[in-house]
């Protein structure tokens, strides 16, 4: 999938939930500048369920925000993970 789609989808995502939850999308981390992507939206963004986003996070494999709750993954620990499967393959 292109970043442009994905970006796209996520926008979508985003406006779906102001929609139906206002405040929601003001009230993501923001760490350091890039955003900080919650599990559901990293299993959304990676095509994946939340168990299983959830194992990648306590096997190590992707890094998380420390003292964040709820948890957050990183914008730049989700490119990491990402560079680091693609090279796996």
């Amino acid at each position: 999938m292109s970043d442009a789609l994905l970006e796209s989808i996520e926008r979508a995502i985003e406006e779906a939930l102001e929609r139906s939850l206002p405040g929601v999308v003001d009230r993501l981390v923001e760490v350091g500048g890039p955003r900080a992507y919650s599990v559901t939206q990293v299993a959304v963004r990676l095509n994946l369920s939340e168990p299983t986003v959830r194992r990648h996070i306590a096997s190590g494999a992707l890094q998380t925000v420390p003292h964040v709750s709820p948890t957050r993954v990183a914008a730049t620990a989700l490119d990491e993970f990402l560079s680091k499967r693609a090279t796996e393959r």
